[in-house]
């Protein structure tokens, strides 16, 4: 076999390849990996260059063995740089992800709570008494729905307690008042003007709901109305972290009441300006313990009693949305 060919077209080449060999064999051997200028083209510079000059099949050996060592003499260095650059997550954290996968949404779904008497409420509650955590959920207008009770279910399957007053004692919100008729305004309006549908008239209730669960390290959900019931209630202070699935009646000055944790899952419907405002404000009390996520595609009440889990849209995003609350819970309480 020659190559004398080669030899003779490439002079330059070859009067420089023993210099090149030097320089690789010196870059290879002594420079960290990560200072390396492409190890594996200095280890074939280091060997290649005695093939190409002498044309022998013993050095074509030598030069598969020098790689092959040098490969194994590198091994080392490189496990420890990639593990340095990709750690591995702590156990801690791969608990986390495993705890937040929620069982899947179902259309036509068997409640698995019971109820109980918290704060002279009667309440759905589901997931395990004995817990260090506990979420208070909030409802929205239209009280206890199969909705309402499938997100309770969603959260307590992660390993929370989950409590869902009936804080309207069964006075909910009813379809004709929405239907734009006189007879329908004047009743939508006497609801929202005191108990049960005022704002204000709940404030006490959710606080003595809080109270009744101070053992437990407290996080608070509200949906719709439910959201500045709990954010404005005097209890909000007993809560850790607070959630908000598309809120209704959000203002900026929401933010002053708020000096926890937050999360915000507002629908196509909720000003977004207002949102992001809360959001900020918010933000700078407790930096990075925030998440405001915007669910675009979906309607005022996806989360909630107006969720249409027979659609495969529908139930994906409510599944995507406790699933937000789930991990936010996981994490701050």
């Amino acid at each position: 076999m020659s190559v004398s060919g080669s030899q003779n077209k490439a002079p330059i080449l070859m009067s420089i390849l023993p210099h090149t060999r030097s320089f690789a064999s010196f870059t290879f051997l002594h420079l960290p990996v990560s200072l390396a200028p492409r190890p594996f083209l200095c280890v074939l510079l280091f060997h290649l260059s005695p093939a190409i000059r002498h044309s022998d099949v013993n050095v074509y050996t030598y030069t598969f063995a020098g790689i092959t060592f040098h490969l194994l003499h590198l091994l080392p260095s490189l496990l420890s740089e990639i593990t340095a650059l990709c750690p591995l997550r702590p156990a801690s954290r791969l608990t986390h992800i495993a705890c937040c996968t929620l069982p899947p949404v179902e259309a036509d779904y068997t409640p698995k709570g019971t109820f109980k008497d918290i704060a002279g409420l009667k309440s759905y509650v589901v997931g395990p008494e004995d817990a260090d955590k506990a979420v208070v959920v909030v409802y929205d207008i239209f009280g206890l729905s199969p909705q309402a009770k499938q997100g309770a279910d969603l959260i307590a399957s992660q390993g929370f307690y989950v409590v869902m007053p009936d804080f309207m004692k069964g006075e909910v919100a009813t379809p004709d008042m929405f239907s734009g008729t006189p007879e329908g305004n004047a009743k939508k309006e006497k609801f929202f003007a005191g108990f049960p549908g005022g704002i204000s008239s709940q404030s006490k209730p959710v606080a003595e709901v809080a109270a009744a669960l101070s053992k437990y390290k407290l996080g608070g959900i509200g949906f719709c109305w439910g959201y500045k019931v709990l954010v404005t209630s005097e209890g909000a202070g007993s809560f850790k972290a607070l959630a908000g699935a598309h809120p209704s009646f959000p203002a900026n000055d929401d933010a002053d009441k708020i000096n926890v944790p937050l999360l915000l899952l507002p629908s196509q419907n909720e000003d977004m300006s207002v949102m992001k405002h809360i959001y900020h404000a918010v933000e700078k009390k407790n930096p990075g313990k925030n998440k405001l996520r915007q669910f675009a595609d979906f309607p005022h009440g996806w989360m909630g009693a107006r969720g249409n889990l027979s659609d495969p849209s529908g139930a994906k995003a409510f599944h995507d949305g406790y699933t937000e609350v789930a991990e936010f819970f996981q994490k701050h309480l």
